[in-house]
């Protein structure tokens, strides 16, 4: 076993020397050998941003300026937020005429009414008009500010006579008839605002 230990280290001593003869290496001579370079540093500084006012400092397109607030009006108020009709319904002829679309999906009339009623029963229809919601209600409704400005100016139209009203109001009975019904309207926006009905009629009752 010695004489193979042996042996395999000569073979392994002749091996390195003929390495060393064939790169060049001899003896303490390591000039050879690649020579350990610096390391490379790299620099960690933020670049600084552009002292000048002049843009664009890049490719990146200037964004536009916030618009300029209209003179008189705030910044942060309230404001109408539906959609407006092309004509406001400034005349009371309009707003029967809005009223009268109106009435056709709640209301069933024992004696129905039209444009011609003012003129034909002089009594049944009136028509009050309102610069706001809250001047409709003589302040008690308690509408936020953005719903007043919304509606603007309103009307009230009441309509007298018997009536069945299909209202999803568990305070409007389906089967009980009501002395008249009562419409708040946007002269805006046309939209319904409110609907009141009359005194109820206990001798007759709703199919």
């Amino acid at each position: 076993m010695r004489v193979k230990s042996r042996a395999l280290l000569t073979l392994c001593i002749a091996v390195g020397f003929l390495w060393a003869c064939s790169t060049g290496i001899s003896g303490g001579n390591l000039s050879a050998l690649p020579s350990a370079q610096p390391p490379t540093l790299v620099d960690t500084q933020p670049t600084p941003w552009p002292t000048s006012t002049r843009w664009p400092y890049s490719t990146v397109p200037r964004p536009s300026p916030a618009p300029t607030p209209t003179p008189g009006m705030p910044v942060f108020g309230w404001g109408p937020t539906t959609v407006p009709l092309a004509e406001p319904l400034v005349t009371e002829e309009q707003a029967l005429k809005r009223v009268l679309l109106i009435d056709a999906s709640i209301a069933v009339w024992d004696s129905p009414w039209s444009l011609d009623s003012r003129k034909s029963e002089p009594n049944r229809i009136t028509l009050e008009a309102f610069p706001s919601r809250t001047a409709e209600t003589g302040g008690k409704g308690g509408f936020a500010p953005e719903l007043d400005a919304d509606a603007g100016a309103v009307w009230r139209i009441t309509i007298r006579g018997s009536v069945c009203l299909r209202l999803m109001d568990s305070r409007v009975g389906p089967t009980v008839k009501y002395d008249g019904v009562t419409y708040v309207i946007s002269q805006r926006h046309g939209g319904l605002l409110s609907v009141g009905s009359g005194k109820p009629l206990t001798a007759t009752s709703c199919p």
